[in-house]
């Protein structure tokens, strides 16, 4: 029988061990293949976890700031895109299926061309669909971690998007659904 020496740290159901490893045994690889793929799962939901809160850290700090009140002083773009996502967030625009750039900057009172520009400028270029759908997901994953009673479906209603598009939306920026969400960070 062929043993190969390894100095190996890892968890198996028997627990901790240092040692060697006999690559010949089924039992031995069926449990290292085992161990490798639950070490795997876990570094991916770290990683998910991780890649989750960088991405939402600018609008985090936004609307914390808002929350908090904290009063610096702001320059004419970076007011008029706090009145913006104010009357988003307040207003619950975002839960609107159907707003689309025209409508918001109508309602707004400013032109198409002026919240491209306030948009470009506040949010490293992205467009309105794109700033719409990144708070749609932050208000999705509040309600994925806070209300357990709600089903995806009713959150995807209740942040202005189909199940599907909630799905895609998350598969995109995420990795993971959100079902798969729910179940890795709910409180």
């Amino acid at each position: 029988m062929r043993k190969i020496v390894c100095f190996i740290y890892t968890c198996i159901p028997a627990g901790m061990f240092w040692g060697y490893i006999n690559f010949d045994d089924p039992v031995v690889l069926i449990l290292l293949v085992v161990t490798i793929g639950c070490i795997a799962t876990t570094l991916y939901f770290i990683a998910t976890y991780y890649t989750i809160k960088q991405k939402n850290h600018s609008l985090i700090k936004i609307i914390d700031e808002l929350n908090h009140g904290k009063k610096k002083p702001l320059s004419k773009y970076q007011e008029e895109y706090q009145r913006l996502l104010e009357a988003v967030m307040d207003e619950q625009l975002y839960a609107h299926q159907q707003l689309d750039r025209d409508s918001f900057a109508t309602r707004m009172h400013i032109s198409r061309h002026r919240l491209n520009e306030i948009l470009s400028t506040n949010t490293d270029g992205l467009s309105f669909p794109q700033w719409i759908n990144n708070i749609r997901l932050e208000k999705a994953c509040d309600l994925l971690q806070r209300d357990s009673d709600m089903s995806v479906k009713e959150v995807a209603a209740a942040v202005g998007l189909t199940p599907n598009n909630l799905r895609r939306l998350f598969r995109q920026r995420y990795n993971i659904t959100p079902t798969e969400y729910r179940q890795n960070f709910a409180y």
